[in-house]
């Protein structure tokens, strides 16, 4: 086994999964299928291993290479399930989403002498690939090994059950899906929290933050945890809540639809809270609120139901008063 781990530190880049697979890709000469399974795919992690597939392909006959792409919480990419589309001896597959999540990260390929796996926490995108904290490992295992019951090969044949061919109909259908999970504006400007201290001509000289994302902490005030703690900025410029005053907030939630008529309390103690229900058993996670025609729309992302979503909006959480506190951001831009 060779333990392969990812990380960049003040003067080098390390990518030895990513380094590792390829150069196995440009030698290998025994094995005759190669399958992957990743839980996310983007297309820039697609092209920087794609021409050391191609080599592999193209060496000998060889069996196409299969590629089996995750879409829970729409993680992949659609421009990187096209690319494998049109890929040249390449095959890829949608796991069909269920009650249990896809979650692998993992580059097989079989021969007559067994088969080498490629595991660990790199997914096939860019960061995963070369710039995050990762650690995988080359594990090389005999024909017996390989065909254990309830081992690697009995797995590859669940997730096949499980896969359907990827088609442009289908990924279009797909991309509908992703673009919905990604309402969040591409222009991330943030809102400066001083924003919220301007009065008279200087407080209308910007338009209201269009959105606003809050951490939502493993503890935090309210009845089963259903209170977010709003930040006094937040409150102030993206709600309009006055200093000692209320506002009523009318939520729409995006996952179920429902309407949920809320008053925003400016407190003596100059607390400012919203009691949520939906985050009474998803602590700890991520909320984001965006603003249409006077209406709120809320999107709650869980730690533990989304991992990798519920950390990429908490990278845009910029702003904190404490080290301890909780995180935020406000966005000039939001498109439901």
């Amino acid at each position: 086994m060779r333990v392969l781990p990812t990380w960049v530190s003040r003067t080098n880049t390390y990518a030895a999964f990513a380094e590792c697979l390829i150069d196995e890709l440009h030698t290998d000469t025994s094995s005759r299928r190669l399958s992957l399974y990743f839980y996310a795919i983007t297309r820039n992690g697609w092209d920087r291993i794609r021409p050391a597939l191609g080599a592999w392909r193209n060496r000998q006959a060889r069996q196409a290479v299969r590629v089996y792409c995750g879409t829970d919480h729409c993680a992949t990419e659609p421009s990187a399930l096209e690319a494998i589309l049109r890929e040249p001896g390449t095959r890829g597959f949608l796991v069909r989403p269920g009650r249990s999540t896809f979650h692998p990260k993992a580059v097989v390929l079989e021969g007559s002498a067994g088969a080498v796996c490629y595991v660990g926490s790199n997914n096939l995108t860019g960061a995963g690939l070369d710039s995050n904290y990762e650690l995988a490992a080359r594990v090389t295992l005999s024909p017996q090994d390989y065909r254990l019951p309830g081992g690697l090969r009995a797995w590859q044949e669940a997730v096949a059950d499980q896969s359907i061919a990827a088609t442009q109909a289908l990924i279009r259908v797909y991309q509908d899906e992703y673009k919905a999970a990604r309402r969040l504006p591409q222009d991330r400007r943030a809102a400066s929290p001083r924003r919220a201290s301007l009065r008279g001509p200087a407080a209308t000289a910007f338009p209201r933050p269009a959105s606003a994302v809050l951490e939502v902490m493993p503890r935090e005030t309210g009845t089963r945890g259903t209170q977010l703690q709003v930040p006094l900025e937040v409150a102030r410029l993206f709600f309009g809540l006055r200093a000692g005053g209320r506002v009523p907030v009318s939520l729409l939630d995006e996952a179920t639809g429902q309407h949920t008529a809320l008053t925003l309390t400016d407190y003596g103690n100059s607390t400012r809270r919203l009691s949520i229900s939906q985050l009474a058993d998803a602590r700890p996670a991520v909320v984001w609120f965006s603003r249409t025609n006077g209406e709120y729309r809320l999107h709650v992302v869980g730690q533990r139901t989304d991992p990798d979503e519920y950390a990429r909006l908490l990278s845009l959480c910029v702003y904190r008063r404490s080290p301890h506190s909780k995180r935020w951001v406000m966005l000039e831009d939001a498109q439901p």
